[in-house]
C-alpha cells in the first residue's frame, strides 16, 4: 500500500508537470498555430514517415528478441507481445520502469530483468552517440573531444562483463545475483549485433523527424541531424507522463537554433511519440487483454454498435455545409409533389423508379425540405449500411472479419459523401445488404424467402441496377441448390411474385429507352477504370495524395490477400463474388455501347469489396498486426476526410452562395440562366423570389434581342465549361453588351449587363 501510495505521488507530480511544461510551450507557440500549419502539410510525406516509425518498431522488436533468446528459447511472437507490453506499462509508470513489464510472460524473471536493463542500457548508449554531432556544434571540437573518449570508455566497459561484478556491492542487488547474470550473460556477438540494430532504429528516427519536416515544407535535414538526439536524449529523463512537454519543449529550443519554427518543431517531436511510443502502448494494451478483447469480439456487439456510433457521427457532421447540386435539387422538387405526380413524373424519365421519392415525399412532411432534412435520409441508411455490412461479413468469414469490413465502410470518404447526399444509393445499398443477409441465413432450409422477396421488390423500385442483384442471387440459388427441388419451387414462385410486381416499371424502361448516365459517366478505359478504384476508396479525399498510384495499389494488394484461397467457406464466399463481380462486369460491357458506368452507379456492389478488404486484414493473424494495418489504413481515411470536410464548398457548385447574391443585388433587372437544369439548384434556394429565364446557347441571341436600350440584365452562367466549352456565349455577351459587374464563385459566374445605348 504504501508503495502504490508513492507510485501515486510521483505520477501526480509528474502530470503537474507535464500540464505546467505545457502552459509554458503554449505561451510561446499559440495553441492554433499548431493546426494552422498543416493547411500547407505535403501529406505524401506521412507515408514514409509511418513506414519509418514502423521501422523503428521492428528493429526494437527484433533487438528485445536476440535478448530474450539469450535468456531462454523464445519465439518471435512472444517477443512482439511482451516488447508491446512493456510499451503500454512504461507509458504510464514512473521512470518508465513498467517496461519492465516485458519480462512478465517469460520463465527467467530474475535474468530477465537484466536483459531489459541492457535494453535501456543499449538505448541510452547510442542515443548518446548520436548526439556527437550535436555536441560539437554547440559546444564545439574540444568538448566534442572529451565526449569522444567518454563514448569510448562506455563501449570498453559494454563489452567486458566481467567488469559488471562490482554491482553485486549495491544492497538492491546483492541479493539477486540472477539480476548480475543476466547482465553478463549477453554474448559479445550479440551485445555487437544490438549496438548496431540500436543504431539503426534510432537513425531511422532522425530520417523520420527529417520527413515530417518536408511535410511541413521544412526541408533541412542537418537540424534533424544534430539537433534530434539530443531532443531523445532528453526524452530519456522520465520527469514528466511519457516524456509529454519535455520532448516538445526541448525540440523547440533546439530546432530552433536552425530556424525550424517552434509550431514545426512541437507537431514533428509530438508525432514522433505519436508513432514511435503511443502506438506500441496501444498496440501492448491488445496484447495484455488480448483474450479479454476476443471474448468481447465474439460474444457480443458492442464494438460493432461503437463503430457504427462513429460511422454515424460522420454522416452527420457537417451535412448541410455543401450547396444542393442539380441531383439532389430533382429529390427536393419531386418529393414535394403528390405521391401520383411522382410515379408520374418518374415514368416520364424512366431514370430512376418512384420509391425512394415516395419515402422522401413522406419525410419532408415531416422534417422540411432543408439541406440537414433531406440528405438526414441517407445518412441513416448509411448508418444501417454500417452495421449490415458487419452482420453480413461477419456471416459469410468471422465476426472481426465484420468488425474490420464495418470499420473501413463507417470511415470511407466515398461512403461519408453518399451518406451526406440527397439520393437513393445508400438506401439501395441498405436493401441489397438486408437482402443478401437473409439469403445467407436460410435459403438452403427454404426460409427467409418470403423477407427476401419483398426486400428485392424494394430495391427494384429504388434503384434499377439492383436488378444485376436479383441476377446474382439467381446464379447463387441455382448452383447452390440445383439438387434442392424444395428450395428452388420455392424460390422460382418467389421470382414470378418479383416479375410481376416490376413489370410496369420494366415497361416504363422499354418505353422511354432509359437514356445514358450523365452525371459522371465515363468512357470504359484503362485510365477512367484508375479513375474510378481511386474514388471508390478515397473519395473526394483522393486529391490529397500525390502518389495516386502507391495507395491504390496498397488498397490493391489488400484486396487480392482477401480474395485468395484457401476458402473456409466457399458457398457464402460465392455469393459475395457474384455480388461484386456480377454487376460491375454486366456495367461494363453494356457501357461498351451505351454510357452506364459511373462510381455512384456501383457504389451499391462495392460492399462486396469493403468485405474482401475486411478478410485481407483478417488473415494477418497477429492482432496487433491488424490493429497496426487498421490504424495505417485510418491515417490514410483520417486524411481524406480531412480534405473532405475542409472543402465541402468546392465539391458542388455553391448555389447557395449565387442566390443569396443575386437576392441581395436585383432589383426589377432580368435574369438569366444559362445552362440546362441549372435553374433546379438555383430555385432551391430561390423559392420563386425573383423570376428568371433559362437560355440554351441556341436560344441566346433571339431571347437578347428583346432586351431594351439601356436596359440592365443579369446573366448566371454555370456548366459552361460542357455546354458551350470555346466560351461563345461570355464572348458574344462582352461584345455586345457593356459589363457592369462580375461575381465568380466555384464553377458558377454571374455578371451584370448593360445593353449599349442608341
Amino acid at each position: 500500500m504504501r508503495k502504490e501510495k508513492k507510485n501515486l505521488v510521483i505520477n501526480l507530480i509528474k502530470l503537474i508537470l507535464t500540464f505546467l511544461i505545457f502552459w509554458v510551450i503554449f505561451k510561446r507557440v499559440p495553441f492554433n498555430s499548431l493546426f494552422e500549419v498543416i493547411n500547407g502539410t505535403r501529406f505524401f510525406y506521412f507515408i514514409p514517415v509511418f513506414l519509418l516509425g514502423v521501422g523503428f518498431t521492428i528493429l526494437k522488436i527484433y533487438k528485445w528478441h536476440l535478448l530474450l533468446s539469450s535468456v531462454e528459447d523464445v519465439n518471435f511472437s512472444r517477443s512482439v507481445d511482451s516488447y508491446f507490453i512493456g510499451m503500454s506499462l512504461g507509458i504510464v509508470t514512473p521512470g518508465r520502469i513498467g517496461e519492465i513489464g516485458r519480462i512478465s510472460n517469460i520463465n527467467k524473471k530474475l535474468e530477465g530483468l537484466g536483459i531489459a536493463l541492457w535494453d535501456k542500457i543499449f538505448d541510452l548508449y547510442i542515443v548518446l552517440l548520436l548526439a556527437l554531432p550535436g555536441v560539437y556544434y554547440f559546444r564545439g571540437f574540444l568538448v566534442a573531444i572529451l565526449y569522444t573518449f567518454f563514448l569510448i570508455a562506455i563501449f570498453f566497459i559494454l563489452i567486458r562483463p566481467q567488469y559488471l561484478d562490482f554491482l553485486k556491492k549495491i544492497p538492491i542487488l546483492k541479493n539477486y545475483p540472477q539480476i548480475i547474470d543476466g547482465l553478463k550473460v549477453i554474448k559479445l556477438r550479440t551485445l555487437i549485433i544490438n549496438l548496431i540494430i540500436t543504431f539503426m532504429a534510432y537513425f531511422l528516427v532522425i530520417i523520420e523527424g527529417y520527413f515530417l519536416g518536408m511535410a511541413f515544407n521544412m526541408e533541412n535535414f542537418f537540424a534533424f541531424l544534430y539537433g534530434y538526439p539530443l531532443v531523445m536524449l532528453v526524452n530519456l529523463i522520465p520527469i514528466t507522463i511519457a516524456g509529454l512537454g519535455i520532448r516538445e519543449g526541448t525540440a523547440i529550443l533546439i530546432l530552433d537554433k536552425f530556424s525550424v519554427p517552434s509550431n514545426i518543431a512541437f507537431n514533428v517531436s509530438f508525432l514522433i511519440f505519436l508513432i514511435n511510443t503511443a502506438l506500441p502502448a496501444i498496440l501492448g494494451v491488445f496484447a495484455m487483454y488480448l483474450e479479454e478483447i476476443k471474448k468481447s469480439i465474439y460474444k457480443t456487439d458492442l464494438w460493432a454498435y461503437l463503430i457504427t456510433f462513429i460511422g454515424g457521427f460522420l454522416r452527420f457532421y457537417k451535412i448541410g455545409v455543401r450547396s444542393i447540386w442539380i441531383d439532389e435539387a430533382i429529390t427536393a422538387q419531386v418529393s414535394v409533389m403528390g405521391v401520383k405526380d411522382i410515379i408520374l413524373n418518374r415514368a416520364s424519365t424512366g431514370i430512376h423508379p418512384p420509391l425512394y421519392f415516395i419515402l422522401m415525399h413522406f419525410w419532408i412532411k415531416i422534417f422540411g425540405d432543408s439541406e440537414i432534412a433531406i440528405r438526414s435520409l441517407s445518412a441513416i441508411f448509411g448508418i444501417l449500411c454500417i452495421f449490415m455490412i458487419y452482420k453480413l461479413a461477419s456471416k459469410i468469414f468471422d465476426k472481426l472479419t465484420g468488425l474490420i469490413s464495418a470499420f473501413i465502410f463507417a470511415f470511407s470518404p466515398f461512403y461519408v459523401y453518399f451518406g451526406q447526399e440527397a439520393r437513393m444509393y445508400p438506401m439501395v445499398t441498405f436493401l441489397i445488404l438486408l437482402s443478401l443477409y437473409y439469403l445467407l441465413k436460410g435459403i438452403d432450409k427454404g426460409k427467409n424467402i418470403t423477407l427476401i422477396t419483398i426486400s428485392n421488390i424494394l430495391m427494384l423500385y429504388t434503384h434499377i441496377f439492383s436488378a444485376f442483384v436479383v441476377l446474382s442471387e439467381n446464379l447463387f440459388v441455382f448452383i447452390t441448390n440445383f439438387k434442392n427441388k424444395k428450395v428452388l419451387k420455392k424460390w422460382i414462385i418467389a421470382q414470378f411474385i418479383i416479375l410481376l410486381f416490376i413489370l410496369p416499371w420494366l415497361y416504363v424502361i422499354i418505353q422511354n429507352r432509359t437514356p445514358e448516365v450523365y452525371q459522371g459517366a465515363q468512357k470504359v478505359s484503362l485510365t477512367n477504370l484508375g479513375y474510378t478504384f481511386l474514388e471508390i476508396n478515397l473519395g473526394a479525399g483522393r486529391a490529397v495524395f500525390r502518389n495516386k498510384i502507391l495507395i491504390a495499389s496498397l488498397f490493391l494488394l489488400i484486396f487480392i490477400i482477401g480474395f485468395l484461397p484457401p476458402w473456409e467457406k466457399k458457398r457464402e464466399i460465392l455469393l459475395l463474388f457474384l455480388y461484386l463481380f456480377v454487376p460491375i462486369l454486366l456495367l461494363l460491357l453494356l457501357s461498351l455501347r451505351k454510357s452506364f458506368f459511373s462510381a455512384r452507379y456501383i457504389s451499391m456492389f462495392i460492399p462486396g469489396y469493403v468485405i474482401f478488404l475486411g478478410r485481407g486484414i483478417r488473415r494477418f493473424k497477429h492482432y496487433s498486426l491488424i490493429f497496426l494495418i487498421v490504424m495505417g489504413l485510418l491515417s490514410i481515411y483520417a486524411l481524406g476526410l480531412n480534405y473532405y470536410y475542409s472543402n465541402l464548398a468546392n465539391l458542388n457548385r455553391p448555389w447557395r452562395d449565387a442566390v443569396r447574391y443575386i437576392h441581395e443585388n436585383v432589383g426589377g433587372e432580368k435574369v438569366f440562366i444559362f445552362a440546362p437544369y441549372m435553374w433546379r439548384p438555383f430555385e432551391y434556394y430561390n423559392r420563386g423570389k425573383i423570376s428568371y429565364e433559362t437560355l440554351h446557347i441556341s436560344q441566346l441571341e433571339s431571347k437578347l434581342k428583346g432586351l431594351s436600350s439601356g436596359e440592365r440584365f443579369w446573366m448566371i452562367i454555370a456548366n459552361h465549361e460542357i455546354e458551350d466549352p470555346e466560351g461563345k456565349v461570355i464572348s458574344l455577351l462582352e461584345n455586345k453588351f457593356i459589363p457592369l459587374k462580375e461575381v465568380r464563385y466555384y464553377r458558377i459566374i454571374i455578371k451584370q449587363y448593360k445593353v449599349p445605348e442608341g
